[in-house]
């Protein structure tokens, strides 16, 4: 008989909170909570997330990296700072639509502490796929987790943090 326990790293509860409008029917306003929010020491991930019931909910993902300047960053193909994801999902997280940004429009401000481990920044992206504009706001987050290394992403190039 195997005694032996799975013991999980403790997570650091993330706090703070994150809205976006999309400017079209086409989605609801994003009220999401922060949900995951690490660094490995060179990039930092924020997730948000907006639970619409317990097995359904949209995220959006952020990450940039550690040494980030606290000040306005253009999205562009060769920005460190890039564009967030939004995603929809549903089944737990088993199912999902990803809604990349484009690539080339849109900005994010800036006030990140890597030491204090805070985060708030306002946040102007176009989605790819249907051309809606969303303007977004982090607000106090805290409780930055420090980690070995960041989770590791699916084919769709989100990251798998269930």
């Amino acid at each position: 008989m195997n005694n032996t326990k799975r013991i999980s790293p403790k997570k650091k509860a993330a706090t703070g909170t994150m809205t976006a409008n999309f400017h079209s029917d086409a989605f609801p306003t994003f009220n999401g909570k922060a949900w995951r929010f690490i660094t490995n020491g060179t990039t930092v991930l924020f997730v948000a997330k907006h639970e619409i019931t317990t097995t359904d909910w949209q995220v959006i993902y952020l990450e940039f990296p550690a040494d980030v300047q606290n000040r306005r960053h253009f999205f562009t193909g060769t920005s460190s700072v890039k564009p967030p994801l939004f995603s929809q999902q549903w089944n737990s997280g088993e199912t999902f639509i990803p809604y990349p940004a484009k690539i080339d429009e849109g900005h994010i401000d800036f006030t990140f502490d890597l030491k204090k481990g805070t985060l708030s920044a306002e946040i102007n992206f176009t989605l790819a796929s249907n051309s809606v504009q969303v303007t977004a706001k982090i607000e106090n987050a805290e409780g930055l987790e420090h980690v070995k290394q960041l989770p590791e992403r699916d084919k769709n190039q989100q990251y798998k943090i269930y």
